[in-house]
This record gives structure tokens, sequence and C-alpha cells, in this order.
């Protein structure tokens, strides 16, 4: 096949793909909505706080992972898991709302108030949507996937531990941040156990997971040097962070180190900052394992028979190789030192 017919059904599949993710978030959107506005009982309008937390109308990874999965070992009648679809974004919107309680920092004591309660919220309202498709699965399987939720939310909690007393050069500290921030793994491990005869692939598809969700991360971290460096600017420590502090040359790391933390960048400082993580390889460094972990799962993922959701979760590795970021980031490869 040319390099033209590869692009072109690269782009059909994107086309699938996005199409995808769409769709499912047309039939989890409105069970969301209906969920929450029938959840507040006591007080109605406490739904309306929580509606405005929620990513309405965009693509939905997250509940597109567990229909793949679902899809993946048979399920063909995805529709009845809406619930755990939904239950799985909800509790990202709960991570989000978190993130904004640290990241930005709100200064009224009653906007940091309302984010806790909206944090705290959304963690026990996808937990109730759980339970909602209780009657349609046997005990053994409905207390797998409430375990698996549990292990979501604990690796989500030690991650963000890690991520907040992270400090150094320290890659196996980084890399278990990736693995608890990691949610494929386990929403590729729930959709299998809605399936429930799948049992003997649930290992399998956690394997899948785990090293695709940590490339996406990896890559997430090298885009950042091509977005507004977000990262960089609070100073913490990722795995493009880490190759730079300790391959750079001397006069690059002292430059680095110097800028590390600093809120407030010019664009002359954003243009030294990405000069010399291309330079020293660290864009590169964090593409190649990236491309490592995808690598190592496509050849677990071909243990299941070929179909458009094995075809889609392959689809979603090429992510981690090819962004807008990365070509941005590549101007800066034949700049001198």
């Amino acid at each position: 096949m040319s390099y033209r017919q590869r692009e072109r059904e690269r782009h059909k599949l994107k086309i699938k793909y996005f199409d995808y993710l769409h769709y499912t978030a047309t039939r989890v959107d409105p069970y969301v909505k209906e969920f929450l506005r029938s959840h507040f009982k006591l007080y109605p309008l406490a739904a309306e706080m929580f509606l405005s937390k929620y990513r309405f109308g965009n693509p939905q990874l997250r509940p597109a992972l567990v229909r793949l999965a679902y899809e993946l070992v048979g399920g063909n009648d995805w529709e009845k898991i809406i619930p755990v679809c939904a239950a799985i974004e909800v509790e990202e919107t709960a991570y989000y709302c978190l993130d904004d309680f640290f990241d930005q920092e709100p200064t009224s004591k009653k906007d940091r108030d309302r984010l806790i309660l909206q944090a705290v919220g959304f963690y026990s309202i996808a937990h109730d949507m759980t339970r909602a498709i209780r009657h349609c699965l046997s005990d053994e399987y409905f207390w797998r996937i409430l375990e698996e939720m549990s292990n979501l939310d604990a690796n989500t909690l030690q991650a963000g531990i890690i991520d907040s007393v992270m400090h150094g050069t320290d890659e196996q500290f980084y890399m278990g941040k990736v693995e608890g921030y990691n949610f494929w793994e386990q929403a590729l491990k729930i959709g299998g156990l809605l399936r429930e005869s799948a049992n003997p692939n649930i290992e399998l598809l956690g394997k899948i997971g785990k090293k695709i969700g940590m490339a996406h991360i990896l890559s997430n971290d090298c885009w950042d040097f091509g977005k507004d460096l977000e990262d960089f600017r609070q100073g913490k420590s990722t795995l493009p962070i880490i190759f730079a502090l300790n391959n750079a040359s001397g006069q690059d790391r002292e430059a680095l180190t110097a800028l590390l933390g600093r809120k407030d960048l010019s664009a002359q400082e954003i243009d030294v900052v990405r000069s010399i993580m291309v330079r020293c390889g660290a864009i590169e460094q964090g593409r190649k394992k990236a491309l490592e972990l995808c690598a190592d799962a496509i050849e677990l993922l071909h243990q299941f028979p070929d179909s458009e959701a094995r075809q889609l979760i392959e689809f979603s590795t090429t992510y981690t190789q090819r962004n807008k970021y990365y070509k941005l980031l590549n101007r800066y490869k034949q700049q001198s030192p």
C-alpha cells in the first residue's frame, strides 16, 4: 500500500473514530441529564449546579472506551450499559473539579467550597449510576465492576498525592504517577466485565489499557511544550523535564532550572525552553517511550478477533505519535544551540 493510500485509510478511520465518540456522547449525555435531575429530590436546583460542570456536547473518550471493550469481547447491545458508560465520565468530571480547586485557586471561600462539594458529589453520583445496572448483572460481575471503580478512585488519589509532592528527577516516581492517572485500564476492564462471558479476557484488557493509557499521558506531557507549557510553568516533574535536567548540557540545564516554575514566561523564554527540550532529545525520548508502549499494546490487542472495536482501539494509539504540537516543536530541531 502506498503512502497516499495509507493516509486515505487513516483519514477514514479518524472519521469513524470521532463519529464513534460523538455518537456515544449523544446517548450518554441525555442519561446524565435525566439522572442528575431525578437524583436531587431535597433541593432540585442542586442538579443545575452539577450540570453546569459536566461537559455536554463533546466527544467522550471514557464512555467510548467502556463501550469499545464491551463490543471487543462480543457485546452487541451497548445501550443497556449506558449507565456505566456515563458513570465513568461523571467520575472524570469529579477529577476536573479537583483540578480546578488546586490549579486555578479560586479566591472566594464560596467558590472553593462549591468545587469540593461538586467533586465529592460527582464521585457519589458515579457510583449510584453504576448501581443502576445492578439488575442486569450477576452478583460476581456487579461486585467486580464496583471493585474496578474503587481501584480507579484509589489510583487517581495516589497519583494526585505523588503529583503534589514530587520534585526532582526520579523517573520511577514519575512513572508511578502516570500509572495512577491512567484510566484506560479500568475503563477497558469494566467494559469487558459488563459482557460477563468475557471473563478470561479481563486481565488482558487491563494490560492493553494500562499500556495505551500510559502512552497517552506520556505524549500529553510532551505536547505541553508545543502548547502553553502549563506543566513547566507549574514546576511539575514530567518525563520530558526529568530527561532534560538529566541530559541537557550544563548551560541548557542552568537555563531550564532558572525558568522552571515561572508562570510569567515571555515569548522569548518560551522559545528558549522549547529549543532546549527539542535539542537535548527530551521530546523525542517521550515520544519513543509512548511508541514502545503502544506497540506492546497492539500486539496484545491482536489476540482478539478483527472487528471495528479492535480497529478503533488500535487507531487511538496513533495520537501518541501524530499531533499538531509535534509539528510545531519540529521547527526547533533546526535551531542552533
